[in-house]
């Protein structure tokens, strides 16, 4: 072959080489652009099925803004605690197909503070107002001094619930004044002398199985007048039967006793998580009831749950 030959051949080759490297570039450019596209388009995705919730905690009698306090979250893909910054801040994003979660904000001298947020919560700063806890015997700023204490003064006088910190027993070991109830034979109800939240009981209700089981007390209110019923709350693993109607898990019913025999006047919000104690608080209207029954139940009458809840602490009063 001459050399004329073998020069021709060489600039085919190399012609050749050139090409295919050009085509493997031009699709090397391609995929990188495509992964990008992809890439960022499933950001973009992400971020639309979150929604961004910022508070601001601040103090209620004067508007300061209090840095460190504890945020403590009960929802999955959120740091199950936070601390507010130098104004009072603090954030995350919650998902949108997020029913609900529930926030609690501890702030040492003040009282604690429990709230329920869902996907639909706007996305511009909340304000949180903490209320201070009063020194015993001293009254906040702008509140006038307690009256002088008397033979039915005091905490335990406003307070309508009988035991309200089981720690009175029967002779059979159930906690006085109060009843236990149930619907399903899967239910159980006890006293648990292992955990309490003040004391050293609390009451606990039970069930493997879906089910509707209480304690019960029946107290005699005043017609037409608003009361306050709060209590102390801790659950396991409670899970409510699905109903299209009704969401029922741990938590307190208030049933209006009549001639007409019981009729529901409210339920708090469920508790269907596990959670460590939590204060949970509800506001009604006696009506034309002059007694009532207070329910510390797992499940309801329209609705069954399964799990474990404790109830401690239970307060009625007049508002």
């Amino acid at each position: 072959m001459t050399r004329r030959n073998v020069q021709a051949e060489n600039g085919q080759g190399g012609r050749g080489t050139q090409m295919i490297l050009a085509l493997i570039a031009a699709a090397s450019t391609i995929l990188v652009g495509y992964w990008q596209f992809g890439h960022k388009e499933k950001q973009r995705d992400e971020v639309d099925r979150q929604k961004h919730f910022t508070g601001r905690v601040t103090d209620v009698s004067n508007g300061r803004r209090l840095q460190g306090a504890k945020v403590s979250l009960d929802t999955e893909g959120v740091p199950p605690v936070l601390y507010t910054d130098s104004e009072g801040i603090f954030s995350f994003n919650l998902a949108k197909d997020e029913r609900s979660i529930h926030l609690i904000i501890e702030a040492q001298g003040y009282k604690l503070y429990y709230r329920r947020i869902d996907s639909g919560s706007a996305s511009e700063i909340q304000d949180i107002r903490l209320s201070p806890t009063p020194e015993p015997g001293k009254p906040l700023s702008g509140e006038l001094p307690p009256p002088a204490a008397t033979s039915q003064s005091g905490p335990e006088s406003m307070n309508l619930i009988a035991n309200s910190s089981f720690e009175q027993m029967s002779l059979s070991g159930s906690p006085k004044k109060w009843e236990l109830r149930k619907w399903q034979s899967t239910g159980t109800g006890s006293i648990d002398k292992s955990t309490a939240y003040s004391g050293s009981n609390s009451v606990k209700v039970s069930s493997e199985l879906p089910a509707h089981v209480s304690w019960s007390q029946s107290v005699k209110v005043e017609k037409q007048t608003t009361y306050v019923l709060t209590a102390m709350l801790r659950a396991s693993e409670v899970v409510h039967k699905e109903n299209p109607s009704y969401v029922l898990g741990a938590g307190i019913g208030i049933l209006g006793l009549g001639e007409r025999g019981e009729q529901i006047i409210k339920y708090t919000e469920p508790v269907l998580s596990t959670i460590d104690w939590r204060p949970i608080e509800v506001r009604f209207d006696s009506g034309s009831y002059d007694r009532i029954l207070i329910m510390l139940e797992l499940g309801g009458y329209y609705a069954t749950a399964s799990g474990t809840a404790w109830f401690d602490d239970v307060s009625l009063q007049a508002e």
